[in-house]
């Protein structure tokens, strides 16, 4: 039990609101995970907290490093929508009605034959992940797909999107939520408008070749409704250039063009449901906040995806209700972050000094003259989680204990079950999800549990 002085907030209890949380009145119901971040209002164990600071509060880094992420709170998204969350028949087909409604394509092979049987769903999948997105007009005689349904073919845009899932393997999708959908994202969604003007001006006979460019800029105007215009631009141009990262969706294509992952839409492109207001993600120009030596480094995937997965206090987030989707959502975040990491050590080579840890120094020094025997185009050092090194390492200290205190004489499994106390009340919040549709609590409780058992065990 936590000690006393730690400050707890319980039923009725009035937490001093900010300017920033988009509540006034800031209440949370009784439960286990009832601490409060004091900067992000972020919801936590007790036993997450950061142990080494001295303070009479519980204090806790995970969910914004203590008050240096700063990103907007998610806007509330429309009553119509809310509902649909809530009703567990439309969260078991909520990745295929995405599917349905998603600007890019999902490219990866994802292996359902992991969910034949009665056990959890688990969304795995093998290989690269990538989004690809085509031109907004399909090639003649072939039906339009993904963002070409927003602007070619409209008048039967229901019958266009349900095709693709007219399968008699699978129970059939409900062509009144495809029409709701329709709806939602029409009056919602950013990117959905923008695509809209772009059918409108398809219809106009007196319009020239054009092309949308989607800007490489994080929208700082999140705070309030979207505006129009602030994502992206119709030109015409019969052909314009690209600048950085931006994406430029032209008339006609021979093929799909695969989106950068730098790009703050990446996201919102691919889960329209989840973003239903077309919010931008994570991009590069995103810093933190606080000291002078803070300012200057930026926000990394890590800490944007690590902000958006907690609940925080008197907040409705639609990513945390996803379901499925969310499970989906997760392995994608987590294949950017581990790109990013890669493409770090990609373009940092020489900061490694990976030349004389591969053996090209001794061997110049040996006077070697052909270099194709030696050393690899790409090193990865032992930081990286994973790799060669890394293991190699660890291994090494294995030994190296072993040595020092002897051989093992116990080998502990220790694993989880979804019905511990902490994440059967937790869940009670959420009446349509189960357990398996929240990993990161699963996780989180699990992490705390083995941590509890080393600390014991000392």
């Amino acid at each position: 039990m936590p000690p006393s002085r730690k400050r707890r907030y319980t039923v009725g209890e009035h937490i001093a609101s900010s300017s920033n949380h988009p509540t006034d009145s800031l209440y949370i119901d009784n439960g286990d995970c009832t601490y409060v971040c004091e900067h992000c209002y972020a919801l936590f164990w007790y036993d997450e907290r950061v142990s080494a600071v001295s303070s009479n509060r519980a204090r806790y880094n995970h969910c914004c490093k203590n008050g240096q992420v700063k990103l907007p709170f998610s806007m509330i998204p429309p009553p119509s929508l809310v509902t649909l969350f809530d009703q567990p028949e439309f969260l078991a087909d909520i990745r295929a009605y995405n599917s349905m409604f998603a600007m890019t394509s999902f490219g990866a092979k994802v292996d359902e034959s992991i969910n034949i049987g009665s056990g959890p769903y688990v969304f795995k999948i093998e290989g690269r992940v990538y989004h690809r997105l085509g031109s907004y007009c399909p090639p003649p005689n072939e039906r339009p797909r993904f963002l070409q349904m927003y602007i070619y073919d409209t008048e039967n845009e229901i019958s266009n999107r349900m095709s693709f899932f007219a399968n008699e393997n699978r129970t059939p999708l409900n062509s009144g939520i495809v029409t709701l959908l329709i709806q939602i994202l029409d009056n919602t969604n950013k990117l959905v408008r923008l695509f809209r003007n772009a059918r409108d001006l398809c219809r106009s006979s007196d319009i020239p070749t054009f092309s949308i460019r989607l800007y490489n800029s994080y929208n700082s105007s999140r705070y309030g409704n979207p505006t129009p215009g602030c994502i992206g631009a119709i030109l015409s141009d019969l052909d314009p250039e690209s600048d950085g990262y931006d994406i430029v969706i032209r008339h006609r294509v021979n093929g799909p063009q695969r989106i950068n992952t730098l790009h703050p839409l990446y996201m919102p492109l691919q889960y329209p449901l989840l973003f239903i207001h077309g919010e931008s993600g994570w991009s590069h120009k995103l810093r933190l906040t606080g000291d002078e030596q803070a300012k200057d480094k930026k926000i990394t995937m890590n800490m944007f995806y690590s902000y958006q997965l907690h609940d925080r206090l008197n907040l409705y987030t639609l990513i945390l209700r996803g379901g499925r989707l969310f499970q989906q959502y997760m392995v994608d975040a987590y294949a950017c972050i581990e790109q990013d990491r890669l493409n770090y050590f990609r373009y940092n080579q020489n900061a490694l000094r990976n030349e004389f840890l591969q053996g090209i120094h001794n061997a110049v020094m040996r006077g070697d003259s052909k270099g194709k025997d030696i050393g690899k185009r790409i090193f990865l050092p032992s930081t990286f989680t994973g790799g060669p090194r890394y293991m190699y390492k660890h291994y090494q200290d294995a030994l190296a204990i072993c040595r020092v205190h002897g051989n093992p004489q116990y080998f502990i499994t220790f694993t989880c079950n979804v019905k511990w106390p902490e994440i059967c009340r937790h869940m009670d919040r959420f009446p349509a999800l189960k357990a398996e549709d929240r990993p990161d609590i699963i996780a989180r409780v699990f992490h705390m549990k083995l941590l509890s058992l080393t600390i014991t065990s000392r």
